[in-house]
């Protein structure tokens, strides 16, 4: 899925688990309630996603892009390069 672009959707409690999603755009995607256990989110762009209530555990975040998401209730446990993808800046993009 390299460069797949899904920005905008809206597909509540998906199971994406063990998806290779590296380099896809899932921008401003509703992913609610999402499974993405173990899933390869490598340079995935979630920039704005309401990811609330996913489960990440497991989940490869290097250089994933969480920037302005929605991280409520969000399961990071186990899920592995997570100081890379937790946003510093929390502003709205310019």
């Amino acid at each position: 899925m390299s460069g797949t672009q899904f920005g905008g959707l809206s597909i509540t409690g998906i199971d994406l688990s063990g998806s290779n999603l590296t380099e896809v755009n899932l921008s401003e995607i509703a992913l609610y309630e999402a499974n993405v256990t173990g899933a390869n989110l490598f340079y995935c762009d979630l920039t704005g996603a309401n990811l609330s209530g996913a489960n990440l555990s497991g989940a490869n975040l290097q250089c994933t892009n969480l920037r302005c998401a929605d991280l409520r209730e969000v399961n990071f446990r186990d899920a592995s390069n997570v100081g890379w993808a937790l946003p510093t800046d929390y502003s709205k993009p310019k």
